[in-house]
């Protein structure tokens, strides 16, 4: 899902897409580029006109869905699970199935994309960029990969140092960056063998990670599977729970 502004959305679901003009209060489906229960599962607009949707393919619109250019990534194996504008042109595009992932970049403007990143035996969840640095995570706590050049080359960071011994996973579902230096990655917890809730940060850009201590009262043990960095610089982590990082204490809410 994606807002524009305070009114205008548009949201990529089992179905196909939709577009709210009210805040979300309704929603209404556009035109898709393909079967019109194609399932699709990230979309981004530049703006109401232009978007991109991704499923099992890319779609490019100009007109807001009156018509539609398939793009043709070369390769492509698996789900387009997210798209991003990461400069003024160029996209990275996030594709993923069981224990594989690709990255594509590319642009609509001269309509040239690549195949950037492969990963054969792990699953990629999810990346995020800082200006011309990006982040990608997945799998387990081995798969965290730093990109400084808009995500063109890709290199493995160190893993971070859990300091909770009894993992029987370490999956990492989602990064976000809170500033160009500080970011925020989660993902496995388990009531199993109480595994607490891995939340890792790098305090140098993504160069080294470190697994966030929680004190007992903010201590839980669900699987973290979004994020979002509010106005004010805090960061939210979402799953069986939420977490609120505030004056750089974690902090447990109810739903």
């Amino acid at each position: 899902m994606q807002f524009i502004n305070s009114d205008v959305g548009f949201i990529a679901h089992n179905e196909g897409i939709s577009k709210t003009t009210d805040g979300g209060q309704t929603w209404n489906k556009i035109n898709l580029a393909t079967n019109s229960f194609a399932t699709y599962f990230s979309i981004y607009a530049l703006n109401e006109d232009k978007i991109l949707a991704g499923g099992d393919s890319l779609f490019y619109t100009e007109d807001c869905g009156e018509s539609w250019q398939k793009i043709n990534l070369q390769n492509l194996n698996g789900k387009i699970k997210k798209i991003m504008l990461i400069n003024d042109s160029s996209y990275i595009i996030l594709v993923t199935k069981s224990n594989y992932g690709q990255i594509y970049k590319g642009s609509t403007i001269n309509n040239n994309w690549n195949l950037v990143f492969e990963l054969t035996n792990k699953d990629i969840y999810d990346f995020d960029f800082y200006n011309s640095v990006g982040i990608l995570v997945g799998k387990d706590k081995s798969v965290i990969y730093r990109s400084t050049n808009y995500g063109q080359n890709w290199i493995q960071s160190s893993e971070p140092n859990l300091i909770y011994a009894n993992y029987t996973r370490t999956n990492i579902r989602t990064v976000k960056f809170v500033n160009e230096n500080l970011i925020y990655a989660a993902g496995w917890g388990s009531y199993v063998g109480y595994q607490k809730t891995i939340i890792i940060n790098s305090t140098d850009g993504g160069l080294t990670w470190q697994q966030v201590d929680l004190d007992e009262n903010n201590s839980t043990y669900s699987n973290i599977y979004a994020s979002i960095v509010l106005n004010d610089g805090k960061c939210l982590l979402g799953g069986g729970f939420f977490l609120r990082r505030l004056n750089n204490v974690i902090k447990k809410r109810r739903h």
